[in-house]
């Protein structure tokens, strides 16, 4: 049947409303062409991979067509051997086609889990090269983006737009992205501020800042490109580190600071802040600031962070993913210590005053407090008229420096001040409204809330753990928990594994009866993301282990 089925029946709704087009009389234009390529037929009329594609309606760029039929590709091998073969003899690619075959170069493989096709987004898939000889496999395989860089400049296409931005995030170190800035179309006073802004990226900080060269003339894009790339370079911690690096392979997330700092002076800066990309280094496993021991280096971690924080809230720049990252910071600093004081504390009879004084953190405290009736269980209980306002006015600024910072800070003080500032940073960026009735903040995802509930564990906050499971109950499964994906479900059921795994034993039976309760009442009521909670509170001591809550009541002494 196939073999008899005409070739039109197998068109795309797209390649046929061209044919219609001619039929009444229209000439096809370029960008006619170009969408005939992406809808799975060539101008020769052979097929293409059908591509989803969001192009302007008035497109209007030389060899449009040639770049479509690269995009349209499945793999680099495909695309470099369209690049090499235009499909006119004696065409030159343009930026475009460049543009094109680059991005097909940094695509990513395909996840074999998913049910992607060729043409539903950007992936590459495998190329089948078992039946080549080494030599063809040579031929075949395309250019790195360094050495097509080099090939474009050469022709005389220089980096334009947002791609030098783009290409900087790429750039596997400092010398490929001066080569990158030396090909672009900056004029030469923003090239010599941009190789600056990444020559001096070891430079040591220093303490008053020194007065920097204004990068604020840099494109924004730009300039946060930069700063993720010199985010990249800070080194981590791997086995094959040596026991001590140069101090100036430590100073890239400093140089990163100093940048944010001076591109975005004004509080009212627009655009997406940079703040961001340095907290996401920072909460990187295995990140080095420092050449102590990983338990010293982590605590340094945390100051550094409180500091961007600080610059951050300033621009009004603060948000749930930079807290996710100061959270996970956090839980460094404890979980690289705590097994060592664990251990000291089994085997010796004394501990140093520093670590017995960090201890402190989970010694037992009073269990018995009263979660709040009704909803906004996060609402300020303050009888007191004259405090009015949101969780945000009230508690802004929640990382400012403030006058202890100059006393000596102990690991126990760091992470006790870093707890405290937690809580307040989730009021303030979890809610909205007044600090009475404060609502859910729709921007709130389970997986902020799995990070901030292990955060609170790491910490010992039982009291904060039980008021966030009773809050995710009571006030954000009705409002967010109705669309709840599988993987989202997942992640709610393993704060509810540390919750009944660090905190309830600890608490106040009647306190645990009260939760209980809740999420059996809530249940009931139909709520499908509480419903997969209470099941997961019902198993969950099944998959405990007795050592788990051993540790927990060793931890309260």
């Amino acid at each position: 049947m196939e073999e008899k089925a005409d070739t039109q029946e197998y068109l795309s709704r797209v390649v046929k409303a061209g044919f219609m087009m001619q039929e009444g009389g229209y000439s096809k234009k370029e960008i006619d062409l170009t969408t005939d390529v992406l809808g799975g037929m060539a101008p020769d009329g052979s097929p293409t991979v059908q591509t989803r594609a969001n192009y302007p309606r008035h497109l209007r760029v030389e060899q449009g067509t040639w770049a479509a039929l690269i995009r349209t590709t499945r793999n680099a091998q495909e695309a470099w051997a369209l690049f090499k073969n235009p499909p006119e003899p004696g065409m030159r690619p343009t930026f475009e086609v460049y543009w094109e075959m680059m991005v097909k170069l940094a695509a990513e493989p395909a996840d074999p889990g998913h049910h992607n096709l060729p043409g539903d987004g950007r992936e590459v898939f495998p190329f089948n090269d078992r039946n080549f000889s080494d030599f063809e496999k040579a031929r075949i395989n395309p250019p790195s983006i360094p050495k097509l860089i080099e090939e474009m400049f050469n022709a005389g296409v220089a980096i334009r737009g947002r791609t030098l931005a783009w290409l900087l995030r790429q750039a596997p170190n400092v010398e490929t992205a001066l080569e990158y800035t030396n090909h672009s179309s900056l004029d030469e006073a923003l090239k010599s501020k941009l190789r600056w802004c990444l020559k001096e990226y070891q430079r040591p900080p220093s303490n008053p800042p020194t007065k920097l060269p204004s990068s604020t003339d840099l494109p924004r894009d730009i300039l946060h490109a930069t700063i993720d790339l010199v985010c990249r370079l800070q080194p981590n911690r791997t086995a094959n580190t040596p026991d001590y690096l140069p101090n100036h392979k430590l100073y890239p997330i400093h140089h990163a600071l100093r940048l944010a700092q001076t591109g975005w002076k004004s509080t009212h800066a627009t655009g997406r802040a940079p703040w961001e990309s340095i907290m996401l280094a920072l909460g990187r496993p295995n990140i080095m600031v420092s050449n102590n021991v990983p338990r010293d280096n982590d605590i340094e971690v945390v100051n550094i962070a409180f500091k961007v924080l600080e610059k951050a809230e300033e621009h009004s720049a603060l948000s749930l993913g930079m807290i996710d990252s100061f959270a996970q910071a956090v839980r460094k600093a404890v979980y690289s210590r705590l097994p060592i004081l664990l251990e000291h504390a089994s085997f010796t009879s004394t501990i140093l005053p520093e670590d017995e004084e960090f201890m402190s953190l989970y010694q037992a405290r009073s269990t018995e407090f009263v979660i709040p009736n009704g909803p906004h269980v996060l609402r300020k209980l303050d009888s007191t008229a004259d405090v009015i306002g949101s969780w945000r006015q009230i508690l802004t600024p929640v990382f400012k420096s403030r006058q202890e910072r100059a006393r000596p800070q102990t690991p126990c003080r760091v992470v006790r001040q870093a707890s405290e500032r937690l809580k307040a940073a989730w009021r303030v960026l979890s809610t909205k409204a007044s600090a009475r009735q404060p609502y859910v903040d729709p921007r709130v995802t389970a997986s902020h809330i799995n990070s901030y509930m292990r955060t609170l564990a790491a910490v010992g906050d039982l009291e904060e753990m039980a008021l966030l499971l009773c809050w995710v109950v009571r006030d954000w499964a009705p409002t967010a928990g109705s669309d709840l994906s599988l993987a989202d479900a997942r992640r709610l059921s393993r704060a509810a594994i540390v919750f009944r795994a660090f905190a309830e034993p600890l608490l106040d039976e009647s306190v645990v009866a009260t939760l209980h309760e809740e999420v059996e009442i809530h249940s009931e009521k139909g709520d499908r993301s509480i419903g997969r909670l209470t099941m997961r509170l019902n198993s969950t001591y099944r998959v405990m282990s007795g050592a788990t809550i051993g540790t927990c009541k060793k931890l309260s002494r």
